[in-house]
């Protein structure tokens, strides 16, 4: 289950525990009609994989669709301090609303988008904006300065490099794209439908090779989603 139906397929199935906490589904057992959500494991696995550790940090996130969902959950979980904005400042106090409702350590407020400037460790993309075809688009707000030395992690996966990658490159930044959430939370979708271990240094062999991602070009470009 992908965007833009990750909230709405709340509905239409019994959510686990993580489902709930969420409030977005994007793995469906459909025996049992039971939904779950990988993003939340896969985005927090791969930025252990890449050795970021949010505690303490302020990160902003952008965004407030699904996958923001989880990745407030997340973050928060593991003691960050949490901005969101989104285009609609309206949508990102509702999120954040609705987040404080479960049951979870929320430590994230809604901002809007010309409110970004000031300090920041972290910034997380949640939103497609920088995604093929549309490569030149930022979701970074141009009347906003770009902060130094901030990581990004841009769950986009093709192309490897976003513009908002470069953007925290020319910033003497970090950059993490989202070919290694891709990859993890299809792991633990794999392993919730099968109880068997994922295939993981397979399954991203596989999916360098589908997004074109093995010559020279894509190793490059995706040189810190490496694992």
């Amino acid at each position: 289950m992908t965007i833009p139906h990750k909230e709405e397929a709340m509905k239409y199935v019994t959510p686990d525990d993580v489902a709930r906490a969420v409030g977005a589904v994007n793995t469906i057992d459909l025996l049992e009609m039971i939904g779950t959500n990988t993003d939340l494991a896969g985005f927090m696995a791969d930025l252990a994989a890449h050795g970021v550790d949010v505690s303490g940090k302020r990160v902003i996130v952008l965004g407030a669709g699904g996958a923001a969902r989880a990745a407030v959950v997340g973050l928060c979980g593991a003691g960050a301090d949490v901005r969101v904005a989104s285009r609609s400042l309206d949508k990102a106090r509702t999120m954040v609303a609705n987040l404080a409702l479960s049951n979870i350590r929320l430590t994230a407020r809604a901002v809007a988008l010309t409110e970004l400037a000031g300090p920041a460790d972290m910034i997380v993309n949640c939103t497609p904006v920088g995604m093929l075809p549309e490569v030149g688009a930022t979701p970074w707000p141009d009347t906003v300065p770009f902060p130094d030395g901030v990581v990004v992690y841009d769950m986009i996966y093709k192309p490897a490099r976003t513009r908002l990658m470069q953007q925290a490159e020319m910033h003497d930044g970090r950059a993490v794209g989202g070919l290694g959430m891709l990859v993890y939370q299809g792991a633990a979708a794999f392993e919730r439908w099968t109880g068997v271990a994922a295939p993981v240094d397979v399954m991203f062999d596989a999916v360098r090779a589908q997004l074109g991602l093995n010559d020279a070009n894509g190793a490059a470009n995706d040189e810190d989603t490496r694992r």
